[in-house]
Parts: C-alpha cells; sequence; structure tokens
C-alpha cells in the first residue's frame, strides 16, 4: 500500500512539473536549436522563408574575416572587463545599509530610459555635466565623440549597475556568522587581516553570483548603448549585441545567417567565460 502510495505521488510530482519543461522547451530550448539552424543558412528578412539556401559554416567562415565582427569582439571584451570589475569593487566598497534607498533608484529604472537620461546629460551643448566640468575646471569633453564613447558607456553601466553588486554582497555580508570575528579581535587581528583572511572567504558564494550574473549581463549589453549612441560613432561602441542587430535586421542589408551566427559566437563565449569564472572562484584560495 504504501509503496502504491508512493509511486502515486511521484507520478503527481511529475505532472505538475511538466508545464514548467513544457515552457522551458518553447522558450530556451527551442530558438537555441532554431538559432544552430538559421546560422548555417542564408536568408534575410526581406527573403521568403522557402528561398532560404543551406550555406553550412559559410557565415562563420565569414565572421573570421570581417574587421567588424572582430572590432566588436574587442570592444565587448573590454566592456564586459572595465564594467564588471568596477562594478565589483564599488560594489564591495559601498555594501552599507546607508545606501540602500539610493540604490533602488538606478536599478529601477529601465535600460532604455537611462541611456536617454545620460544622453542628454552627456551632450555638448546644453547637457549638466559638460556645464559643470566647464564651470569647475574650465574643461568641456565630448563625452560621445569617437574618443571617449566607450568610456561614458561604461560609466554609465557601472552607475545603474553597482548598486546591484552591492546588494547582493550586502546580503552576503548581513548572513556572515559572528562567532569568527569575535575570535580574530581576541587574537588581535587586525581590520585588513580580518577582511583578507575571513570576510572574503566567507562572502565568495555571494561574490560567485554577483560577479557571474553581472558578466553575463554585461556581455549581451544591447539597449542603454542602442539609446545612447547607437554603437557609435562609427563603430567605437558597437558591441557584439549590437552587431547581431545590425547583422539581422536592418533592411537593406539583412543577413539572418550572419547575425544568428552571431549570436551562436556570443553564447559560445558566454559559457566558456561562465564557466571559467566559476572554476577561478571557486578554486581561489585567499592567503
Amino acid at each position: 500500500m504504501g509503496r502504491g502510495l508512493g509511486l502515486l505521488e511521484r507520478n503527481y510530482a511529475y505532472l505538475l512539473i511538466l508545464p514548467s519543461v513544457a515552457v522551458l522547451l518553447a522558450t530556451v530550448l527551442f530558438p537555441t536549436i532554431f538559432l544552430y539552424y538559421v546560422s548555417l543558412l542564408r536568408w534575410g528578412l526581406g527573403t521568403p522563408w522557402e528561398d532560404r539556401v543551406f550555406v553550412g559554416a559559410s557565415n562563420y567562415a565569414m565572421l573570421m574575416n570581417e574587421e567588424l565582427f572582430w572590432n566588436a569582439v574587442k570592444i565587448s571584451t573590454i566592456f564586459v572587463f572595465a564594467t564588471v570589475v568596477s562594478e565589483f569593487f564599488l560594489g564591495l566598497g559601498w555594501a552599507r545599509r546607508l545606501f540602500i534607498s539610493f540604490a533602488i533608484i538606478p536599478i529601477a529604472m529601465t535600460p532604455a530610459v537611462v541611456g536617454l537620461l545620460w544622453s542628454l546629460m552627456y551632450n555638448s551643448l546644453y547637457g549638466v555635466i559638460p556645464y559643470l566640468l566647464n564651470t569647475i575646471f574650465g574643461i568641456s569633453p565630448a563625452f560621445l565623440d569617437p574618443a571617449l564613447a566607450l568610456f561614458s558607456v561604461v560609466m554609465v553601466d557601472i552607475w545603474q549597475w553597482t548598486p546591484f553588486i552591492m546588494l547582493i554582497l550586502l546580503a552576503g555580508l548581513e548572513s556572515l556568522p559572528l562567532e569568527p570575528y569575535e575570535a580574530a579581535m581576541i587574537d588581535g587581528a587586525t581590520r585588513w587581516q580580518t577582511f583578507r583572511r575571513l570576510t572574503i572567504p566567507m562572502l565568495r558564494p555571494a561574490i560567485l553570483v554577483a560577479v557571474l550574473i553581472r558578466t553575463i549581463d554585461a556581455a549581451k549589453t544591447f539597449d542603454t548603448i542602442y539609446v545612447l549612441t547607437g554603437g557609435g560613432p562609427g563603430s567605437a561602441t558597437d558591441v557584439l549585441a549590437l552587431r547581431i542587430f545590425k547583422a539581422g535586421f536592418w533592411v537593406m542589408t539583412s543577413s539572418m545567417g550572419e547575425a544568428s551566427a552571431i549570436g551562436v559566437f556570443l553564447l559560445v563565449l558566454v559559457t566558456v567565460l561562465s564557466t571559467i569564472l566559476v572554476r577561478i572562484l571557486r578554486a581561489v584560495e585567499v592567503g
């Protein structure tokens, strides 16, 4: 009787998770398979689906020789490294209850609104940031010119997403036990020694979550940069997500095969980076 009830409960549990599995297959697995398939085709938005041509790995071979693609890889790498590293150290330094109220504001704003807001503040003619710099220091840099555009985009991302890392690390700090700190105080450990040998090792799970999420999110940033610079001037801020959009959705030059190939590259890149990051943060020994 007990075995029959256990089997019934197990079958009932399977029935409960079936809708979740179906949604997962429909929203994740099928689009991913379709992405890989389209990356092997020559097909654009203005072309009927029936006229698609299977070209194998030609789209990938074309990317390997495309200057705009490699420029997007370089820009994306710089953007991800600069934003995630800066946001981590700033978030760790500002992980205090005092800043919680201020932290919510940037996170609550949609990226498109953030891009529009900062494009107004960066404007060379009437932007508040050039005006203040000119008033105080006598300089008025053109933040959206090629020389400073990538720096400007990085600063916007840091402004919006540093509070996200701060909140995760603050939650991790609040959950740490007090006993090790009391023991360290009795042993005469300095604040730096306590932070280095106790706080950081015990905070490692929260650090892993924060850095991993931000790395994945930064690698696929699109909307803020699209609104702020459109990938320009020229290709100064043309990250991989924007290159996908331009390759696939610009009507006159639409190539969904090329766009899908870039999407596959970005997917593989993010997966590899995430795997490496997880292994490094799990294996690192804090001396």
